[in-house]
Parts: C-alpha cells; structure tokens; sequence
C-alpha cells in the first residue's frame, strides 16, 4: 500500500509500507492448541470426580457416626462394642466396589494428565488428592472387614457375613491399594514429563521477528 502526505506533489518519491500476512498454522500448532484444550477439559473433570469421591466419603463417615448413635441400637440393648462394629461397617461404606470403580475412573484421566501437556501444578494436586483418597479408602474397607467380623462373632451364619462382605471388603482393600501405587506412579510420570518440556524449550531456537 503506498501512502502520500498531503501537500506533496505526484513527482516526489512516498514512503512505502508493506504488511506482511499472517502465516497459516502449522499442523503441528493446530494439534498442540487441540491438546491444550483436551488437557483443560480432562482438568475440570478430574476435579468434578475428586469432588464426588470426597463428598461420598465424608457422607460415609458422617452416616457410621450417625449408626452408632441410633436409637434402635440403644433401644434394644446393643453393647458399646457392637454398636462399634456397626458403625465400622457402615462407615466404611464409601470404599464399596461403586466407590472402587470411581478411584479407578480418577486414575485413567490422572494418567492422561500426567502424560499431557496439562499444567504440572494442577496434576501433582489432583495426584497427590487421588492418593490420599486411595490410602483412605484402603482403611475405610479394611474398616468394614473389621466391622464385619466383630458385629457377627456371635452369629449362627457368621462365617456367610465374615466370607461375603468381609471378602468383598478385602479385595476393594487390595484395589484401593493399586490406586496408590497408580497415583504414585502418575507423579513419577509427571515428574519425568516436565523435565522433558522444560529441555525442549530451552533447547529450541529463539524466534526472531522481521518488520517490513
């Protein structure tokens, strides 16, 4: 485009500006801008989901104090230790397979983050909250394997309670488990993925502008 100052006559030579077009993205922009935004999306979730498994074992450990205070257990008679057990039981509700399957849900789009271009700050909170959830939830089942067992002590059929959902406890146990070894292996990840990123940038060139 060739601009002229007003008052200057056709024969004088004008200044001459050119704009320079914007480049078109690059396939590989258009895809890191793609896993920017799948990271931010898998972020808001993770933290929905961490959410849902805090408050569902706040309300399980709110619901076994609650059953040892119930008045049918004073109403008939129930002993301090059984009104325990009951409590055990019930408490550690939240660590049932429902709440196993939701850890295991967290540890897939923990994995996802950790090995993305997600922000390294959000993903250690989100690894470091599913870890803490996982050891929680490891003593919530090992909570109800107790239960189990001294509720039913006296009982004819003990060994049908102390077998089913004392065995169905100990396996969610063993589950629970694996989820802290995955949360620990996602902040491993994390780790290694940031140092990876942060070599990258300083070993790429520095980009120079050019005006026109």
């Amino acid at each position: 485009m060739t601009t002229r100052p007003w008052g200057t006559s056709s024969r004088e030579p004008v200044a001459s500006t050119f704009v320079r077009p914007p480049a078109p993205e690059s396939p590989r922009q258009v895809d890191a801008r793609s896993r920017v935004r799948g990271s931010t999306l898998a972020a808001g979730v993770t933290t929905v989901v961490l959410l849902a498994a805090t408050v569902r074992m706040v309300t399980g450990v709110v619901g076994g104090v609650l059953a040892y205070q119930h008045h049918e257990f004073v109403a008939l008679g129930a002993t301090q230790v059984h009104r325990t057990f009951a409590a055990l039981i019930v408490g550690g509700g939240f660590a049932d397979g429902q709440g196993v399957l939701l850890l295991g849900f967290l540890c897939l789009l923990c994995w996802w983050q950790a090995d993305s271009t997600a922000s390294p700050a959000r993903t250690k909170v989100h690894v470091a909250w599913l870890g803490t959830l996982g050891a929680l939830s490891v003593l919530g089942s090992l909570a109800v394997v107790a239960g189990t067992v001294g509720y039913y002590d006296q009982a004819p059929d003990r060994w049908v309670h102390v077998v089913g959902s004392g065995g169905f406890a100990l396996a969610y146990a063993i589950l629970g488990a694996v989820v802290v070894y995955v949360a620990y292996a996602c902040g491993k990840l994390r780790s290694r993925a940031g140092a990876a990123q942060e070599g990258g940038a300083r070993a790429a060139p520095r980009r120079t502008s050019v005006t026109w």
